[in-house]
């Protein structure tokens, strides 16, 4: 005879990001299974979640800018080398989202470490 498993997924809580943050992933601690980063694609930030007894998160404080401060520096003087197309594909690329957003975040294999793209 066969038996069959369903699962059913049971919502407990809800852990809301911040708003316009856009989540984008989110990854668990391969040491310490309750511990989890979500990165935030589109304030360029990492936040380090846990997971409760019961099943739902909660947030360990507060986002972390993985960016140095004051992202991009609009008032650097840019020096004219002559080459416009670069220059111009250079500002177009670092203007979207005004220069910031992140693309991934990773834990080192042991644990201990966030490795986040910006």
């Amino acid at each position: 005879s066969s038996s069959s498993t369903t699962l059913q997924c049971i919502e407990k809580r809800r852990l809301a990001a911040p708003p316009g943050s856009g989540p984008r992933s989110l990854m668990f601690n391969p040491a310490i299974r309750n511990i989890a980063i979500v990165s935030l694609e589109m304030t360029a930030q990492v936040w380090l979640i846990q997971r409760l007894k019961d099943g739902s998160f909660e947030g360990c404080g507060d986002p972390i800018s993985i960016l140095p401060e004051r992202w991009p520096d609009d008032d650097e003087e840019e020096e004219d080398d002559g080459d416009d197309d670069e220059e111009s594909s250079a500002k177009e690329n670092k203007q979207f989202n005004g220069g910031r957003w992140a693309s991934d975040a990773v834990w080192s294999p042991d644990g201990k470490y966030v490795y986040a793209a910006a």
